[in-house]
């Protein structure tokens, strides 16, 4: 089961509910209670991999990234791009693109200003305080990169 905890809600995929509702999206208290289904598309696979104050963001069986309103359920694709590993923060989703060798890329929330920020092969990302901190593909080295691209350098080298 894919989740993400954000503020005091759990969000989650259930593949199939009591009722026999296949691939939906749920929200629920962080006690368990309240659970509520927060779209009707159905889906055998949804990742959820972010979540802002308004939106959590997922990507289907085919790495496509979506969001949904966690009020009102509405869902919108952003783009046919492919996604892995992402990161959401205020302004940005940051990702890895499984389609160009899963270098790092950028993009505004709403799809639009698509740009390759590191041209390696990446396995892991995180984002904090401006700065992407990663590991290439095959090394436990842990790099990090602005978020504007610039200034590459090594963080921590593994013994």
């Amino acid at each position: 089961m894919s989740f993400v905890v954000d503020g005091d809600q759990i969000y989650f995929y259930n593949p199939l509910n009591e009722d026999g509702d296949e691939g939906k999206l749920y929200s629920m208290s962080l006690n368990g209670e309240n659970i509520k289904k927060l779209n009707d598309t159905v889906s055998y696979l949804q990742i959820i991999d972010d979540a802002d104050e308004q939106f959590l963001y997922y990507t289907d069986t085919e790495e496509h990234l979506y969001k949904v309103d966690k009020q009102n359920g509405k869902e919108m694709k952003i783009t046919d791009q492919k996604f892995s590993s992402l990161i959401v923060d205020e302004n940005w989703i940051y990702y890895l693109n499984p389609s160009d060798k899963y270098h790092i890329y950028k993009m505004k929330k709403n799809g639009e200003q698509n740009q390759l920020l590191l041209d390696k092969a990446v396995s892991d990302i995180n984002v904090l305080d401006n700065w992407i901190y990663y590991k290439i593909d095959g090394h436990e080295d842990i790099f990090r990169v602005k978020t504007d691209g610039t200034e590459h350098t090594l963080f921590s080298k593994h013994e």
